[in-house]
Formats: structure tokens, sequence, C-alpha cells
């Protein structure tokens, strides 16, 4: 086959280079934005780090335990189920459980997605009005059940009390005093709470992937929610550096900042900065 002097292999015969290129997505500031970020341009409110060393090089590196806000009642027709799993998705679980159950996937409800790559213990339910408790014994040796008990309303996203958290280090290679000073420097202050690398995809690609749904206006399919919670969870990471730079990140209201009694669900605007607010803060009267 031959090629025309204009023509390149791979042309569309008859097709202009500006058309071809008209073709190509329009190199947006969104895009730019999106393209370009990155958790390492984020803003510490310490220094950066003291040292390096190896996270998560085995799934026991990483443990993760779920706190249930309420205490189950006993009776009723959900059952949960306290489960620890090793290398597994939550939502590979949840399926995992409906199907042993037969129940529709809708059924089974967890509070929160955990680390695949870690040892987590977390709890689900399984909606069974009418019916008895299912064998669960198929399921894999990767998957354990430590506690289950029935209760009246299913298990609802968030309704956590918090997690617990312990994660080891290997290799550790850091000023020892120095890591010690910035441990207590943390525990005193807090630490600015970054979204970290896998909410965004392999390669931030969920960021870019939301573009065409945003100018859409609406999603299609479920993995598209969360390409959109990719992109907010970038505004919050550079708003948050942004407070950080700022040295108001914490305890340092700023005009425009929704307070919520603590204990509460009450919300107000601070219209105005003052003495009073930010006692009121530190004392932790609101949030």
């Amino acid at each position: 086959m031959t090629h025309s002097p204009s023509e390149k292999p791979g042309d569309t015969p008859g097709e202009s280079k500006a058309e071809s290129a008209a073709k190509e997505p329009a190199v947006t500031p969104e895009r730019q934005q999106a393209d370009n970020f990155s958790v390492n341009q984020l803003a510490c409110a310490y220094g950066g780090p003291v040292g390096s060393g190896i996270l998560r090089s085995t799934p026991e590196d990483f443990f993760v335990e779920e706190q249930l806000s309420f205490d189950l009642t006993g009776e009723g027709e959900h059952l949960f189920l306290f489960i620890e799993k090793r290398g597994e998705n939550t939502a590979d679980v949840a399926d995992m459980l409906a199907k042993l159950a037969d129940v529709k996937q809708m059924n089974v409800s967890y509070a929160g997605l955990k680390d695949r790559h870690a040892v987590t213990r977390q709890w689900f339910s399984i909606s069974l009005p009418g019916k008895s408790d299912p064998d669960l014994s198929a399921l894999p040796d990767t998957i354990k059940i430590l506690d289950k008990k029935r209760n009246n309303r299913k298990l609802r996203r968030g309704a956590l009390r918090g997690n617990r958290f312990e994660l080891r280090i290997r290799d550790l290679d850091a000023d020892v005093d120095a890591l010690v000073t910035r441990l207590a420097a943390i525990k005193s202050g807090g630490f600015p709470n970054y979204f970290g690398e896998q909410r965004f995809g392999r390669g931030y690609g969920n960021l870019s992937r939301a573009i065409p749904v945003l100018t859409r206006g609406k999603t299609r399919r479920k993995s598209e929610g969360m390409n959109l919670s990719a992109v907010r969870s970038m505004l919050f990471n550079l708003l948050l550096s942004k407070r950080v730079e700022l040295g108001r990140w914490c305890s340092h209201p700023l005009v425009g900042d929704v307070m919520q009694l603590g204990g509460s669900s009450s919300l107000f605007v601070a219209e105005s900065i003052d003495a009073e607010l930010e006692r009121r803060l530190n004392d932790a009267e609101i949030n």
C-alpha cells in the first residue's frame, strides 16, 4: 500500500491534520489541573519527613479495626457479622456474603470501605427478614467471622465511632530524636488528614476520567461516582494545603467556616472571628 506525500500511516484518508487535531480533547484548565495534581505538592504542617521506610510490605503491616458507634440489640432481622479479612476487597466480601446468604447485593451493608492490601476487621450486616442465619462455612480462609449478632436495624455508611490502626514501618532510616519530637507534636496538635494517592486511582487516572462526567452533568456507571469522589478529594486536599500554608488548618478558624455544635447536628457560619469563638473551638464546644 502506498501513501500520498501528505498522508502518514494511520491518517484517515481525506482528513486534514487540523481536522484530526480537532478530535483530540481540549486542554482545558481543569484537565491541566487534573494532569498536574500530586499529593507530593501538598504543604506539610511540621516541615516535612524526618526519615523514610517501607510501608505495607505485607498485609499484616497495615491493620485496621472498626469500632461501632452503637450497641447491637441481639434481636431483629439484620444479622451483623464482625469479619477479619486479609488481602480482600470490602465490596467483594459483601458479594460473597450475598451469594452464600441467597440475598440480593443491596441487602448486604457495611459502614465503610477498607483496604485490600491489609488485615482489616469490619462489620457487615445482612437483611434476613423471616430467615435464619445462613451457612457461611464456604467463605475462603482469608475471611474469618469473629463475631455475629442480630440487630433491628441495618448497618449504615459511616456508623462508626472510629477506626483503630496499627501501622508497621520496615527498614526505618530516621533521626530518632527528631522522629520522637515530631510524633509528640502530632500527638499534641494533630495532623492535616489529606486524602492519599489511592483515592485518585492508578497514575491519578480517576481525575482525568471525571472530566467527561462533569461536562455531561450526570453519572452513567457506578465507577464514575468514584471518579467524582476523586475530584472532591483533590479540591479538599488543595484547600487544606492552602490553610496549612497559612497556619490556619486546625484550631484557627477563618471567616466563612461552617461550625458545628459539639454533640449536635446544628450548624452556623462564622461571620467574624473573635476570642470567644476561638475559645469555644479550643474547648471543643464547636467544631
